[in-house]
């Protein structure tokens, strides 16, 4: 049941997407109309109706962008989450880094001493 709580926002972002896409090719019409007309009073209804099927889409765009911005909230602790346990890995990871150069350091210095004995 939470899996299917998890696809909603989805589902419903694809479907606001396919009536974005559905209003764009009917824009592309309705221009392509409106540009062979040459009766005034029709360019007029179709410029019309090119304009309201325009704020519908940025309507429907606003719709998906909100769903996402929610999401995001939602998600908000866990990605907090995520960037504190990178933050701590990312020490872990340069404190390795440290000690294996003051290895490196401490095997060089006996190297040299090493060095110093077979010259004796």
């Amino acid at each position: 049941m939470n899996n299917h709580l998890i696809n909603e926002p989805t589902m419903i972002t694809d479907i606001l997407q396919q009536q974005i896409d559905i209003l764009r090719k009917q824009n592309k019409v309705f221009s392509m109309a409106r540009d062979k007309e040459t009766e005034p009073d029709k360019i007029k209804t179709l410029e019309d109706t090119i304009s309201h099927s325009q704020t519908l889409i940025d309507k429907l765009g606003n719709e998906i962008l909100r769903g996402v911005t929610n999401e995001l909230k939602k998600n908000e602790p866990q990605l907090q989450e995520g960037l504190e346990n990178l933050e701590k890995v990312q020490q872990d990871i340069n404190n390795t880094v440290n000690i294996l150069k003051l290895a490196e350091n401490f095997t060089s210095i006996v190297k040299k001493i090493l060095g110093l004995f077979k010259l004796v």
